[in-house]
């Protein structure tokens, strides 16, 4: 959840795994988002003080131009800047005396576990757009000229994923919210050609002419590397997003991702009441449910349209909904399904398909605009959904 810089990638964790592991530490440790740790653990390492304490000293930090000038003149080919502003936040934990493990994991968890904190969550949500912000201006300093870019040669991974990072934190500033939402005041269009004009200029950023840069996207992206195949997801997650925000509002379109939020949270724990029956359990629990199903579809027969069907169904009690959700979760297993069934809602006109999103067109490439969502320094870890960029088609 480190935010808006660093998005602590699968390439940054492993090899902070390896260091920790030779270094005698616990294997899962080193990382940002540890799974294997407790929940006491994590809540031990790090009070809530601490936590408004360290995302205080954080954004006066990423503020300082101190700071800003000393990562730049510190970036170069190795060094990079999400790399650069990861190590200072995590710095910063170890100088707590938190740990930057333990820490890390903490501050990821804030949105599970502290959700109803609404001072802390906008803290963290103040510390990330700083975040994207610090990160976006160091990214784009120093741009090459145009006549410099380069047309040949493959991106390495390194590339690829910084560009899938640069874009997830460029879609995190409000700069650019505020930007796609005036374009789509003025043209009552999803600003889906503009992402995909910012998606290539941070291509043009990294020092990669535009149409070379999705090029080389399109073929690591269809390479079956892992890293690239979730880096790509979030970034088509972040762009789309991004789109949805611009159509729908801010305030509509978080208490649209807080139902979403709500509704996977309701479908995970529904999988797992399924799956901790018995065979025989699952029988008798069919049996009954499917009597109580009979009726339901009578009643909904005698209605006029679907809108008055879905109505029916929404004003039951949320017991009898659970059971006839899992009820076709477990029909839909035995009939060599996938037992499940999803829904979304699109703002306002925002066309994508099913977590896919606005890209690139430039050409016949496939690389069409993804977003993605990551994870930002020691405390950002959002979800930014799907999204595609310069044309990243998969």
């Amino acid at each position: 959840m480190f935010s808006g810089f660093g998005l602590s990638n699968e390439r940054v964790v492993d090899a902070k795994k390896a260091k920790a592991e030779e270094e005698g530490a616990p294997a899962g440790e080193g990382s940002g988002i540890v799974a294997g740790d407790s929940v006491e653990e994590s809540d031990a390492a790090m009070s809530r003080e601490d936590m408004m304490s360290f995302f205080d000293k954080a954004i006066e930090a990423l503020k300082s131009d101190e700071l800003r000038e000393q990562v730049a003149a510190s970036v170069n080919k190795e060094n990079r800047p999400d790399a650069l502003l990861m190590e200072q936040q995590l710095t910063m934990l170890d100088d707590m005396g938190v740990g930057r493990e333990k820490g890390q994991q903490a501050l990821n968890e804030i949105p599970l576990k502290h959700r109803g904190d609404k001072e802390l969550v906008d803290k963290m949500r103040e510390f990330e757009s700083i975040c994207n912000q610090t990160y976006i201006t160091i990214f784009t300093q120093g741009r090459p000229s145009a006549d410099s870019l380069r047309t040949e040669g493959d991106m390495t991974e390194d590339e690829v994923m910084e560009f899938f990072n640069s874009c997830i934190s460029l879609m995190g500033t409000p700069e650019t919210k505020a930007k796609l939402a005036q374009r789509f005041a003025e043209t009552q269009e999803p600003p889906n050609d503009y992402i995909i004009e910012m998606q290539r200029d941070m291509l043009a950023c990294l020092g990669i002419e535009p149409d070379h840069g999705i090029s080389c996207l399109n073929k690591h992206v269809t390479s079956g590397d892992a890293d690239i195949a979730s880096g790509a997801q979030r970034f088509a997650m972040s762009a789309q997003r991004a789109c949805q925000e611009a159509v729908m509002g801010t305030d509509k379109f978080e208490a649209h991702m807080a139902q979403q939020h709500e509704a996977m949270q309701r479908q995970r724990r529904l999988v797992a009441e399924c799956a901790a029956m018995t065979p025989k359990e699952q029988q008798a629990f069919m049996k009954r449910v499917a009597t109580q199903q009979v009726s339901i579809a009578r009643a909904m027969a005698s209605l006029a349209d679907d809108h008055a069907r879905i109505a029916y169904v929404k004003q039951l009690p949320a017991a009898e909904q659970d059971d006839l959700a899992k009820l076709n979760m477990l029909m839909g297993g035995r009939s060599g399904g996938h037992g499940h069934s999803h829904s979304h809602e699109h703002g306002a006109h925002c066309n994508h398909d099913h977590g896919h999103s606005h890209a690139a067109h430039a050409g016949e490439h496939d690389v069409q605009g993804h977003s993605h969502s990551h994870q930002h320094g020691p405390g950002c870890n959002h979800d930014h959904g799907h999204q595609h960029g310069p044309d990243c088609n998969h």
